[in-house]
């Protein structure tokens, strides 16, 4: 005791540089986000006896409300970014943001399966698909909404089916009053209640995305649910996966990867992390990489400061250019 009075200086140091470290690695940012470089994950589709894959999706490291010394760190490495948490996310659980990530991945699919066998039916009427709208799948709900659920099926609004209006129509009940009845389909259990705009935003704070039964000559199965990697992100390269598979081309050995989502009209959307994507594409044996238009300013500026990139860096718009692309570079 007595060395500690005589050391007061000292001591008090020491037992600030304690609390500092304490802090620096436990206080959490709440509203901050890091992206970091990630790796590749070849598409894993099999259509008859076709499984292999030439094609690979990028996925990236989000680290949301990351430590004080996290935070630091990103600082000095140019290649980790740093943005402000949107705050449609602020409040949303782990579990919750992995659940939405899931979610955004099965509908990716069945956007990438729809495109790719209609395209594919074009060139070989064999090749058939059938698809039938089930209701609307809850991508996105706030967390201050209590009266729906992620993953739930919504099939009914104010006692109307999804299916007897347009989508426009369908929506529009939710932008016109501020209480709405609906009715849920979740699990095998149809679920009835009542929804209220939430105030501080004036809307009821959930997403919708269509959502469909599907049926195709050939069979495909797909085990993307079988990992942690979620997201929407992946569109373009799984229908392009699958396209390629079902008209048999021969993609001569090419290590194909790329970023960007796939709508139902197919053109290829806008996605996040493309700076990083770009560096964990460089990282690897990639001969090309596909990128939607939206991001290509961004991705061309990273990949012009690349020493020796391996890679080709290719624009696309729509489906269709996708494939005329690659088709160019194999023929």
């Amino acid at each position: 005791m007595k060395w500690l009075l005589k050391h007061k200086f000292i001591t008090t140091g020491i037992v600030l540089i304690y609390i500092f470290t304490v802090v620096s690695f436990t206080y959490r940012l709440p509203n901050q986000s890091l992206t970091l470089k990630g790796n590749l994950t070849a598409v894993d589709t099999s259509i008859g006896e076709s499984n292999e894959s030439n094609f690979y999706t990028i996925y990236v490291v989000s680290m949301d409300r990351p430590t004080l010394f996290q935070y630091f760190i990103a600082t000095l490495i140019d290649q980790i970014d740093i943005s402000t948490l949107p705050q449609a996310y602020v409040g949303i659980s782990a579990t919750d943001q992995f659940k939405m990530g899931q979610i955004a991945e099965e509908i990716s699919y069945q956007y990438a399966i729809i495109q790719a066998y209609t395209q594919a039916n074009l060139i070989d009427p064999s090749i058939e698909i059938s698809y039938v709208q089930q209701g609307y799948i809850v991508s996105y709900v706030d967390p201050k909404q209590t009266g729906i659920k992620l993953g739930d099926l919504l099939i009914e609004v104010e006692g109307v089916s999804f299916s007897d209006v347009p989508q426009n129509e369908f929506f529009g009940y939710f932008s016109t009053q501020d209480t709405v009845s609906i009715a849920v389909q979740r699990g095998t259990n149809r679920i009835e209640n009542t929804l209220h705009k939430l105030a501080s935003i004036d809307r009821y704070g959930i997403q919708l995305e269509p959502y469909f039964l599907i049926s195709t000559t050939p069979n495909i199965e797909t085990s993307f649910k079988n990992d942690f990697i979620g997201g929407p992100s992946g569109g373009m390269i799984q229908t392009l996966d699958i396209y390629t598979k079902l008209v048999g081309i021969d993609l001569k050995g090419l290590k194909i990867a790329g970023t960007g989502t796939i709508e139902l009209d197919g053109t290829i959307g806008e996605i996040g992390g493309i700076e990083q994507k770009i560096y964990t594409a460089h990282d690897h044996d990639i001969d090309l990489f596909l990128c939607a238009s939206a991001n290509y300013e961004a991705a061309l500026k990273v990949y012009e400061q690349l020493k020796n990139p391996t890679f080709i860096l290719i624009e696309v718009g729509d489906l269709n250019e996708a494939i005329q692309k690659i088709m160019s570079h194999i023929s």
